[in-house]
């Protein structure tokens, strides 16, 4: 039994900037993130058809405890207004399809999905998380392959793509990223740390903590440079590390419907006109 967990605001991001303002009803509402947001949802129903589907959004407050930890945490995210007001269509919709989802007040999108990840993947079967976001790269097994959007087409990045990509393991991904920082999420690295000298380090040393036992071994300029950086390291690791131990009910009430493809494809279309999307 597997299951297509999908990033929302990833999906609303995607949607609001990749389809053009112009996109309204008649009446003028602008619609492009909705139309945006099920055009892929549709793509992915498609691709995956026996797949269960489930749609996590974040909330205003859900990111509150890291904010709390890291103050810059995000802070180089605009927040469009047009975006977030079309917000309540999509979730209209999704109810009249009987999709679930779930916005939790107190959790970040990141940790319900990857903790609703891991469970599912441990008892039922694989699971696939619908998302750009390469942060979901540190929860990926042969059970869980994240699904990137790329010109189209959803990309596999399964444990082999990830070697390919980073030159590291997907369980290496929370050093690798704790060394060279996340511009997407504001999040400082080590200077004078890039992608290259971050996963050879990792290559031969497996994590942090086996860098840091054999420093030695690096150049005096790599040695210098991480040692000034390992305090932000070790903070860099617990910020970035997603939770995985969310229990399933704090955000699944009742069980997940199964997906009849066909049916989803004909009720998109339907809910788009009555709001006046063609």
């Amino acid at each position: 039994m597997s299951i297509t967990i999908i990033d929302g605001h990833n999906y609303l991001f995607r949607a609001f900037y990749g389809i053009p303002e112009a996109a309204r009803t008649k009446s003028g509402v602008q619609v492009n993130a909705v139309y945006g947001f099920f055009a892929d949802l549709r793509k992915i129903a498609s691709e995956y058809p026996k797949n269960k589907i489930f749609v996590v959004f974040d909330s205003e407050t859900g990111i509150q405890d890291k904010v709390e930890e890291n103050t810059e945490y995000k802070d180089n995210r605009v927040v469009n207004t047009d975006m977030f007001k079309q917000l309540p269509y999509i979730k209209q919709i999704l109810d009249l399809m009987n999709i679930k989802w779930v916005e939790h007040t107190r959790y970040e999108a990141d940790d319900i999905i990857a903790s609703l990840a891991t469970n599912w993947s441990s008892k039922y079967g694989p699971v696939y998380i619908s998302s750009n976001d390469f942060d979901f790269v540190q929860i990926v097994s042969d059970k869980i392959i994240l699904l990137r959007a790329v010109q189209g087409k959803f990309v596999n990045c399964d444990r082999e793509f990830v070697k390919n990509r980073f030159g590291i393991t997907p369980e290496q991904y929370v050093d690798y990223l704790s060394m060279i920082g996340d511009k997407t999420d504001n999040i400082a690295g080590v200077t004078g740390i890039g992608p290259k000298t971050a996963s050879n380090a990792l290559s031969k040393f497996s994590d942090i903590k086996g860098i840091f036992n054999s420093i030695t071994s690096f150049p005096a300029s790599i040695q210098n440079k991480l040692l000034a950086g390992q305090e932000l390291i070790e903070r860099n690791q617990n910020f970035i590390r997603m939770k995985k131990n969310l229990s399933e009910t704090e955000f699944i009430n009742g069980v997940l419907p199964d997906i009849n493809n066909e049916l989803v494809q004909q009720k998109i279309a339907t809910h788009l006109q009555n709001i006046g999307v063609r």
